[in-house]
């Protein structure tokens, strides 16, 4: 320990008497040992750490193998007819408008199982989660919030279990408070800030409205594969029985973390790859910097041989001086992860990236960046070091002893270093030319729309007074005559659900004068309810036909406007127009235009809007 302490003193003695050196140093390591540190922050919250609930590794996602939702004829068959789960729940998109003291907000929010609060184990901060006799039919409405709209909407309040909220008008008795953190699902409908139990009522017969995601917690010693192979047999005698809405619809079993986090994975571990490299210059750097160093040294050292000093010791005292500088380079670098953590949680958008919320450090990073450290120390000291223990000592205490063989050792090992940093940074360059090269071409991307200076508000009428039928296309007809007036406003329109950043329902179509489709084969669409000038407002050109008007209401003849890429597959060597298409549980609808392909969808999977139409029933306005 003494001879250690002594090896310690002399390594930042030598660092004083050298100030550039060492600065350049601490630089170099801080800059590779602070990118890795923050993206393992960022690998380890996200891949690596379990998602925070009760057994995590049980917990599975069951959805079809398009990756729709399951309806709730088909969720209710599975859970009776499976037996590899423990439970078996389901959730899907709700929301509401909440009012009180305060200005109505709008809250985003899921109805759930009754089972699917406690089949994740979490305990709420305050009151209770579900209970079965909650999503009976005529059941008291009751309501669990979110730890954050608790504070903002309720101060914080406790004695809130048991008193009533309002939301579109209806009253929810708060039932629980969920704790500080707690997210569900983390892939899906990451803002909800409430929960309330799923009634299906007359829906347990329904098996078109596909809107449930089902979540279950496999059994002890039950593997997925055994899961899987129920669920396949189950998905089989449904689509015997019924084969007009299961045909060729499979259904696969995946754990909720892979879904999780399964689309970004290759993505993380590859820039995980990257800074790697970046850290790897940095310790060819910093040996650079000490092979140039140890010219200057050479005397020194051998003169230590020629008194008696061992080869090992010599060694020993060069690793420690390396180590004292990666121990400064680690301490800077684990401030700038800290930094650049912030900095990337800052200006990621919210939602943009799953478990983005959990982002942060822990005891794994503190232990990463340890590990780095005494990498790069050893790493970067190995090759002096080595090099600085064999000098000749004759030649060393030779005046002009800087040639011969030693010197040409050292340029040796120069060559070699600065031959892998010229190789890393070589890779890293091709990298970072196909990133950009990626980068640009997804800019390219044409959306069909034109997305600059386009801005989007959702308005709800719900538990107001306007939430009645005949007072709502008024409110809209008004609210869209005052933003036409908006000095700069070229268009104003709405649409049910945004493209892009909207969700993609498809639905059944037949078209007259054609035969039905055969079973399994049956014609699907991708459809929006869009109001007149949406075109115009997404400077979306038509090709043929004409846009939609104001004649074109509830009680004039139905109609709709296909795209492009409908119009070449249903009609390749004729014109759509006048032509007439039903979709499931509607009326026949004439085609009126056909209109530039327009994306739901950029990204891996990227959907093309099939055809959209027309109503004034019930209009949102999503404009």
């Amino acid at each position: 320990m003494d001879t250690l302490i002594q090896d310690i003193r002399y390594a930042f003695r030598a660092l004083r008497k050298n100030p550039g050196f060492a600065s350049m140093a601490v630089v170099a390591l801080a800059l590779g040992i602070g990118a890795n540190t923050a993206i393992f922050t960022v690998v380890n919250s996200i891949l690596l750490q379990p998602l925070p609930y009760a057994a995590p590794q049980s917990l599975v996602v069951a959805l079809h193998e398009g990756k729709s939702p399951l309806s709730p004829a088909d969720f209710l068959d599975y859970r009776r007819g499976v037996t590899a789960f423990d439970q078996l729940a389901a959730a899907q998109a709700w929301g509401g408008n909440l009012t009180g003291k305060e200005r109505p907000e709008a809250v985003p929010g899921m109805q759930v199982t009754s089972n699917l609060l406690s089949m994740l184990g979490v305990q709420p901060l305050l009151g209770r989660t579900f209970q079965a006799d909650d999503e009976k039919p005529g059941a008291q409405r009751v309501l669990v919030l979110g730890h954050s709209l608790w504070q903002r909407r309720f101060g914080s309040d406790p004695a809130i279990i048991g008193r009533y909220a309002t939301l579109d008008g209806k009253a929810y008795t708060v039932v629980g408070i969920m704790p500080p953190g707690f997210r569900f699902a983390p892939f899906w409908a990451t803002r909800s800030e409430m929960w309330t139990p799923l009634i299906l009522g007359d829906r347990v017969n329904d098996r078109d409205g596909r809107s449930l995601r089902a979540f279950g917690r496999l059994r002890t010693g039950v593997t997925i594969q055994q899961a899987q192979a129920q669920m396949d047999g189950i998905a089989r005698r449904l689509a015997d029985q019924y084969p007009k809405t299961n045909a060729k619809l499979g259904i696969r079993v995946v754990p909720l973390l892979e879904k999780v986090v399964g689309p970004i994975r290759p993505t993380l571990l590859v820039l995980f790859g990257t800074v790697a490299f970046v850290l790897l210059i940095a310790c060819a750097n910093v040996a650079n910097l000490m092979l140039t160093r140890a010219i200057a040294r050479r005397k020194e050292i051998a003169l230590r041989l020629a008194i008696g000093a061992s080869r090992g010791r010599l060694v020993r005292q060069l690793l420690t001086e390396s180590l004292t500088v990666a121990l400064l380079g680690g301490v800077a670098g684990l401030g700038l992860a800290s930094a650049g953590v912030r900095f990337l949680i800052f200006i990621l958008p919210a939602g943009s990236m799953p478990r983005q919320n959990e982002i942060g450090f822990d005891l794994s990073t503190f232990l990463f960046a340890l590990l780095a450290t005494l990498f790069t120390g050893i790493v970067s000291g190995l090759a002096p070091a080595f090099n600085l223990s064999r000098s000749d000592l004759n030649e060393s205490l030779k005046d002009g002893g800087r040639s011969g063989t030693q010197s040409a050792g050292h340029r040796s090992s120069h060559a070699l270093l600065i031959g892998g940093e010229v190789a890393l940074a070589l890779v890293l360059l091709v990298g970072a030319g196909l990133m950009i090269r990626t980068s640009l071409k997804l800019q390219a991307v044409d959306p069909g729309f034109q997305p600059s200076h386009l801005l989007t508000l959702t308005v709800s009428t719900a538990g107001t007074k306007h939430d009645q039928p005949e007072r709502r296309p008024l409110l809209f007809k008004q609210l869209n005559e005052a933003l036409e007036t908006l000095p700069g406003v070229a268009a104003v329109s709405a649409i049910n659900h945004l493209p892009i950043g909207g969700d993609v329902w498809r639905l059944g179509y037949t078209i007259e004068g054609r035969p039905q489709p055969a079973s399994g084969d049956e014609w699907g669409a991708v459809y929006r309810v869009v109001r007149t000038n949406y075109f115009r407002a997404m400077a979306l050109p038509l090709t043929r036909g004409r846009d939609f008007s104001a004649r074109d209401s509830e009680r004039a003849p139905a109609v709709a406007i296909i795209n492009e890429s409908m119009a070449r597959r249903q009609w390749p060597n004729a014109d759509p127009i006048g032509q007439r298409i039903v979709y499931a549980g509607g009326q026949p609808r004439m085609i009126v235009g056909v209109v530039k392909d327009g994306r739901s969808r950029i990204g891996l999977v990227q959907l093309t809007m099939r055809f959209i139409c027309l109503t004034c029933s019930k209009p949102r306005l999503l404009g």
